[in-house]
């Protein structure tokens, strides 16, 4: 048999007594093997014929969900089981489903096609065997891409990648985390054969006759697996380009190979939690997060334009939707197209799509422009723009410059102010009215209607004083200084309404002591024994 010649195994793999396999064709220790069992011996639904067993089976696969652990393997695969079940409460409700098409198979997840002619050489991912295919009758994955031999589906020890792209979007974010060859107990992490680093005849340990297969390492996991798992292909891994931006490709086993390219479109890498650092020493990586975040601003003119939806203009991100959601999420395609150049000029030509049709092609899109209020020029200005500044209050744009300009203070939201001020105006005492306008002086705007001009003038008079210099205010220091006058107010109030009560208290005892006539006697008259009161 020809085997790949990646795998270099010593024998014909397909000899099960030498690779120590059990009567029923099954490797000793597989990985999973107490999960999948138990799921074996337990899968008795699908010999139920009645919907109340279902409903029961479905009870008490909800009791096992809720007593393991979160996240765990168990719990994963019986929440699988769970669904199961639903599907086939339907499938009794509404009928069987169709048969596989054209004798598809169904093994660990794997939707296996039948085949008959290849255009490429081909090995089995089963026995890295040569699949002859004027000869072999043989199967390919629609998922993740294997080919087995026929006779081989037996040997599948992993599941689909697609179903564990799945289970489990995550990336291995440590580079090579090796646990070492004795925490796998020497047997290889995806079919369970007895693997070493230098490989002995009979091993101690294990029984006699038992066959030792060559141990290599995975770049991306950090396990060991022997030569028929992996066959050192090479495959860049997300880690090394997060922490140490390299792009090196490293072996790594079969599983983990098909795992990448399964998932490698998938946008769940957050530079920005992973790596912050990174935008601050590539001016690439800033173009793009900069050109993502003026995406988000255009698409809130698309979402209110009925032309660029019937255009359908967002779709051309392709199956990059993504860009039109998040400005921080990056998939492993993504990063490996910055260094190139093509992540950037793909950006650059959906910009400039929606940049035309805001500005040239659609009015609609063109009247939600803005005038900068502080030059008043005729140019319109939109938030994507480059050298401009949203108001943080009200999102008015003006230039940067202009903003700067003015100290960071918006035009129209003094004017906002100012006018709220002026409606409260005749609700508020004339001390605090005094205060407003001194608030709306020293923010810039008007003054309103009502309010005392002596705090105007007074103000100018202070600022000629001091040499013309005018200290800058914002609004809310105005505003506090304009509730510390109405507070000033109100107290200087309170003083002036005691010293009246006082005054009126004490006129009484000043007008006995002056000797004038008292309610019950008579002014200077000695007072009277008590006898007689």
């Amino acid at each position: 048999m020809f085997l790949h010649p990646r795998s270099f195994p010593d024998e014909d793999p397909s000899d099960e007594e030498r690779l120590g396999r059990g009567a029923d064709g099954r490797s000793r220790g597989s990985s999973g093997s107490s999960t999948d069992s138990s799921l074996e011996r337990n899968e008795f639904h699908f010999g139920m014929t009645t919907e109340e067993e279902i409903d029961q089976a479905v009870a008490e696969c909800k009791q096992s969900i809720l007593a393991s652990a979160q996240g765990s393997d168990e719990r994963r695969a019986l929440v699988r089981r769970l669904v199961e079940l639903r599907l086939r409460r339907l499938e009794l409700r509404d009928g069987p489903e169709p048969p596989l098409p054209d004798g598809e198979l169904e093994v660990r997840g794997h939707r296996l096609q039948p085949q008959r002619i290849g255009q490429r050489r081909l090995y089995c991912h089963g026995c890295a065997g040569v699949i002859v295919v004027v000869l072999h009758r043989w199967y390919h994955c629609l998922g993740c891409g294997i080919d087995l031999h026929s006779s081989c589906l037996s040997e599948i020890h992993r599941n689909c990648a697609v179903e564990r792209v799945r289970d489990n979007p995550t990336f291995e974010m440590r580079i090579k985390p090796e646990r070492g060859l004795g925490a796998q107990s020497f047997r290889c992490a995806d079919c369970a054969r007895v693997i070493m680093i230098v490989p002995e005849p009979n091993p101690p340990g294990f029984p006699a006759g038992t066959e030792v297969l060559h141990a290599r390492i995975c770049d991306y996991t950090g396990l060991y697996y022997c030569s028929l798992c992996h066959w050192n292909d090479l495959a860049v891994t997300p880690a090394r380009i997060v922490h140490n931006w390299r792009f090196d490709k490293h072996p790594v086993s079969c599983g983990s190979r098909e795992f990448l390219e399964a998932i490698c479109n998938k946008p769940i890498i957050n530079l920005e939690e992973c790596n912050p650092r990174l935008f601050s020493f590539l001016e690439e990586l800033r173009h793009i997060k900069k050109l993502r975040e003026e995406v988000l601003l255009m698409k809130q003119y698309f979402m209110s334009c009925r032309a660029a939806q019937q255009a359908r203009i967002l779709r051309a991100f392709g199956e990059r939707q993504y860009f039109v959601e998040t400005s921080y999420l990056y998939s492993l395609r993504d990063l490996c197209e910055v260094p190139t150049g093509e992540l950037l000029e793909f950006l650059l030509a959906v910009h400039a799509k929606f940049a035309r049709h805001i500005r040239e092609e659609c009015e609609a899109c063109r009247g939600k422009g803005h005038i900068c209020e502080v030059c008043s020029s005729s140019e319109v200005l939109f938030a994507f723009d480059a050298l401009v500044v949203p108001c943080p209050r009200c999102r008015r744009v003006m230039h940067q410059h202009c903003y700067v300009r003015r100290d960071g203070r918006c035009p129209r939201c003094a004017r906002l102010d100012a006018r709220r001020l002026s409606e409260t105006d005749g609700e508020r005492p004339d001390g605090e009215r005094a205060g407003a306008g001194a608030a709306a002086a020293a923010a810039g705007a008007p003054e309103p209607d009502g309010a005392d001009g002596g705090t105007e003038r007074a103000a100018g008079g202070a600022e000629r004083a001091a040499g013309g210099t005018t200290a800058v205010k914002t609004w809310a220091e105005a505003l506090e200084e304009s509730r510390g006058a109405v507070r000033k107010q109100r107290v200087q109030g309170d003083e002036r309404g005691g010293l009246r009560r006082q005054g009126a208290e004490e006129a009484p005892e000043r007008g006995t002591a002056g000797g004038q006539s008292g309610p019950r006697g008579t002014a200077g008259a000695p007072p009277l024994p008590r006898g007689h009161r």
